[in-house]
């Protein structure tokens, strides 16, 4: 993976959350505690966002890499699962932000964005 990365100016941006937490590392799995859909998004958001740090100090130097928070679309799927019912983007208007980090001339790395990046 690292060897592919090493161009100079490539960029890792990953899609994260900011409705991130309740990381449980002693119980990833959900195995000593009642499994709950809004607990394991959160944990593996959290876990997305540590991830982050952890390759951005890793790759510093030869590739950025960041996080960001693109916003909360309105999407069928989220709607099915009872999420962002209120939310009036569609994916459209949540792509500026990993975008900008694309494409962006100051380069920071292991850096976490809201969705007004």
């Amino acid at each position: 993976f690292e060897d592919n990365l090493r161009f100079g100016c490539a960029r890792v941006v990953n899609v994260a959350s900011d409705w991130a937490g309740d990381l449980d590392l002693d119980d990833i799995s959900f195995l000593q505690r009642s499994y709950d859909n809004d607990t394991a998004y959160r944990q593996s958001k959290q876990a997305d966002r540590m991830l982050n740090v952890t390759w951005a100090e890793r790759l510093q130097g030869a590739v950025s890499v960041n996080a960001c928070h693109p916003g909360d679309p309105n999407t069928k799927l989220s709607t099915d699962l009872g999420y962002n019912i209120g939310a009036t983007r569609d994916c459209k208007q949540c792509c500026p932000c990993p975008a900008s980090l694309i494409v962006a001339q100051k380069v920071v790395t292991g850096k976490y964005f809201g969705e007004d990046c």
